[in-house]
This record gives C-alpha cells, sequence and structure tokens, in this order.
C-alpha cells in the first residue's frame, strides 16, 4: 500500500464523521423551518388522528360486548358520530346560528361602546391613539368568518378522509411509523405506540366530557345572569374549552362584549359570573 493510500484510508473515518455531523446539523437547522411550512398539514394529520381515534372510542364497546367484527363496529360507530352531530345541528342549528348573528351584532356595538368609553379619559385616549389603525367592523367580521368558515370546511372533509383511512387500517400506517426507525428499535416503538394510543383515548375521552359539562354549564349561566344568545355562547365557550387555558379567556371575550351593551351596572354584575367561571373552570379541569 502507498503511502498515499494508507494516509486517505486513515482520513476516512474521519471524513464520514464529519460528512455525517453536517448532514446532521443542516436538518437541525432546517426542522423548525420545515415544520413551519407544513404546519397546516401537520395539523390535518393531527386531527384526522384525533378523529380516527374517536371513531374506535365510539366503536370500542361495540367490539367488546357485541358480536360484531371490527369493521363493523367501526361503521357503527361512524354512523353514531355522523348521527349525533346531525341531530344537533338539525335540533339547534337554526336557533344557534341566529343567536351566533346576534353575539356578532353585540360584540360590535359593545366594541363601539368601549371606544366611546375610553375616549373620555387621557389614558383612553392614549390607547385610542395607538390602535388607530386598527378598525373592526361587523361586516369585516363576517367575511372573515365566511372565509375561515369554507377554509375549516375543505379542512373537514380533508380530514374525515384521512381518518376513515386510519380508522380502517390502523396496523398498516403503525407499521409503516415503525420501518422508519432501526431494527432493534422496532419492539420499543411498538410498545410506545401502544402506550401512546391508550394516553390519547382517555385524553379524548376526558377532553370530550369537559367540553360538554362547560358547555352545558357556560349555558345555562348565561341563561341565568340574563345575558343574549345564551346557546350560542355556551357552543363557543364548548369549542374554545379545546384549547387549554387561553380558550377560556378566549371564549369569555364575547361574552364580556355583550354584557357591555347593557347598562354599566348590569355589566358589573353580569361580568362577575363570567370571571368566576373562568377561574373555577381552569381550578377544576386544568390543575
Amino acid at each position: 500500500m502507498t503511502p498515499n493510500e494508507r494516509r486517505t484510508e486513515e482520513c476516512g473515518p474521519g471524513y464520514h464523521r464529519f460528512f455525517l455531523y453536517a448532514v446532521i446539523a443542516v436538518a437541525v437547522a432546517i426542522l423548525p423551518l420545515l415544520l413551519w411550512q407544513l404546519a397546516d398539514v401537520l395539523l390535518l394529520g393531527v386531527g384526522a388522528l384525533l378523529m380516527a381515534t374517536l371513531v374506535h372510542v365510539v366503536a370500542e364497546p361495540f367490539h367488546r360486548w357485541t358480536p360484531l367484527p371490527v369493521g363493523a363496529a367501526l361503521l357503527v360507530s361512524g354512523l353514531i358520530i355522523i348521527g349525533a352531530f346531525g341531530a344537533t345541528a338539525w335540533i339547534f342549528g337554526s336557533q344557534i346560528t341566529s343567536e351566533f348573528f346576534e353575539v356578532l351584532h353585540r360584540v360590535g356595538a359593545g366594541l363601539t361602546q368601549v371606544q366611546v368609553r375610553l375616549a373620555t379619559n387621557e389614558f383612553g385616549r392614549f390607547i385610542l391613539e395607538q390602535a388607530k389603525g386598527t378598525s373592526i367592523s361587523v361586516t369585516a367580521m363576517l367575511n372573515r368568518l365566511f372565509s375561515l368558515g369554507t377554509t375549516f370546511f375543505e379542512a373537514l372533509v380533508v380530514i374525515f378522509i384521512s381518518a376513515v383511512y386510519l380508522a380502517a387500517q390502523p396496523q398498516l400506517y403503525r407499521d409503516g411509523f415503525v420501518l422508519l426507525f432501526p431494527p432493534h428499535l422496532h419492539a420499543k416503538t411498538h410498545e410506545t405506540l401502544d402506550d401512546i394510543g391508550r394516553a390519547l383515548r382517555l385524553w379524548l375521552l376526558g377532553q370530550l366530557i369537559q367540553m360538554i359539562i362547560i358547555g352545558l354549564l357556560s349555558a345555562v349561566a348565561v341563561w341565568l345572569i340574563g345575558l343574549p344568545s345564551p346557546l350560542a355562547l355556551g357552543a363557543i365557550a364548548m369549542v374554545a374549552e379545546f384549547v387549554p387555558y387561553l380558550g377560556p379567556i378566549a371564549a369569555a371575550v364575547p361574552a364580556v362584549l355583550v354584557a357591555i351593551t347593557k347598562t354599566q351596572r348590569t355589566f358589573c354584575g353580569r361580568f362577575s359570573p363570567i370571571s368566576s367561571s373562568i377561574r373555577s373552570r381552569e381550578i377544576l379541569f386544568h390543575r
């Protein structure tokens, strides 16, 4: 072996290691940007996974306690979920829709009253001056909501189709995911996926129960304190409860703005139960 060949052979492992480290560094640098660009795809994937998990959660009692095969149990589960959403929309859809538009109208009126009251003092005028470029109107909100609703419907269709495939053949996609890891990690990966699936089912079941309880209690509380549109505000609270911590605060904003459209005295009396509701749900469910 010549000296040049020996020198190349001795430096070879070092070059390979340097190349591997360089690839890892580039991958780590690009990964955040890639995740940011694929955020919509990741959200659709998570939504499909949650919907497929929901189908399996509903189908589990039929598969465990009845002679139905897995495919039939999944079909019954899907029909039950679709039927539940359809029945809810048929019974409460028109009323919730009308109340929702009333909430939007009152939110616009509440924002106007807030601006009028802020203009009566120096600190309020300073805030208005800083927010001068921000214009909020009910028409703009309706257009924005319509655009979001169209996008949400399109995403819901994609999520539903993807969830059907995931729910029908979970083992196929699970085995494909496991193949991404080295062979000596396959058993550990299967065990980890079992734990994740079990935790995800329990979390989703608890989250759904929590959302239903919060939605019902919020609607009843809003009705008891005399605010208009209790069903719409309850539905907003139920959906926002899916987001921990920030969700209850965001759900309280429409209720507070609706309360502002009343007199200032009644607003103070009605804001107290709303703030107490936010605090109590944080204590009960997010401890």
